[in-house]
């Protein structure tokens, strides 16, 4: 997904460092200010967006990912419940998670 940077950059981002399944990492970005997701795949180079739970990252929809990636900001509590319905676009187990008894690593 292409990502427009001028969109990007109007986010408050906070990154975590993850390693979720053993010698696989991943960066976790949350958007301070809407609560927006995304995960960068080392291995594939790719990010998408992500709803995230206690155990794993769900994956959410192409059209979701590519139109996050394009917007800017929602400002903070507006568009937030076309965005819940959005977190519902869940793809069948495309989920990043743990293995059986492992933790996700801080960075």
């Amino acid at each position: 997904m292409e990502v427009n940077l001028s969109s990007w950059n109007t986010h408050d981002w906070t990154s975590r460092l993850l390693e979720i399944v053993p010698g696989q990492h991943l960066i976790y970005q949350e958007c301070r200010e809407c609560g927006r997701g995304f995960v960068d795949e080392f291995s594939t180079g790719k990010r998408y967006s992500v709803s995230p739970s206690v155990f794993r990252f769900y994956r959410l929809s192409d059209e979701v990912t590519s139109r996050w990636l394009s917007e800017k900001c929602p400002i903070k509590g507006q568009g937030l419940i076309a965005d819940e319905a959005d977190r519902q676009t869940r793809f069948p187990d495309g989920s990043f998670r743990s293995a059986p008894g492992e933790v996700a690593n801080d960075g």
